[in-house]
């Protein structure tokens, strides 16, 4: 690859990182996603306490008992008190936005999880390419209250985006 094609995919790969407020996307592409965790609160409902997710708790409230729902009808009782393994989760929010819940990590007070980072983009982009979807936006995984390293999270985002996802930070 010459100079100047390696420039033009640089160039292609930055127009898919975002900077600001990625709930300004609700309702303007297809698919939302937060980084989430597989912790259930006493309620049942997902904990969705910091970062990212606390941002789309607070902007679409109903969340938290939704993938909750999701998470105890996938998993057995006992499953769900071990912090399941699912990658991605999708739900569809009261205002009709589709919303994902890309798992970073199982417990929310461990630090993220590079396998579990892996396995659930892995889940995401394949749920993109299967789905018809023409646009998704995710939240960096892992980078906030995830403590890993920007710049090894990248290379690993940077192995699944496809053309229509688009990567968020503040």
């Amino acid at each position: 690859m010459t100079p100047k094609e390696m420039g033009k995919v640089v160039e292609r790969r930055l127009k898919h990182y975002l900077t600001g407020d990625i709930l300004q996307m609700v309702g303007k592409t297809d698919l939302l996603c937060f980084t989430a965790n597989s912790t259930l609160n006493m309620h049942q409902g997902l904990v969705m306490g910091a970062g990212s997710a606390l941002a789309f708790k607070r902007k679409m409230p109903e969340l938290p008992h939704l993938f909750g729902r999701v998470m105890r009808d996938k998993f057995t009782l006992r499953e769900v008190h071990a912090y399941p393994k699912y990658g991605l989760m999708v739900v569809r929010a009261d205002s009709g936005q589709l919303v994902g819940a890309l798992q970073t990590k199982r417990n929310w007070r461990d630090d993220s999880n590079l396998d579990l980072i892996d396995y659930s983009l892995f889940q995401l982009n394949q749920y993109y390419m299967h789905s018809g979807l023409k646009r998704a936006d995710f939240a960096m995984p892992g980078v906030g209250h995830g403590h890993l390293d920007p710049t090894v999270v990248r290379e690993l985002v940077d192995h699944y985006l496809v053309p229509g996802m688009y990567v968020w930070r503040k």
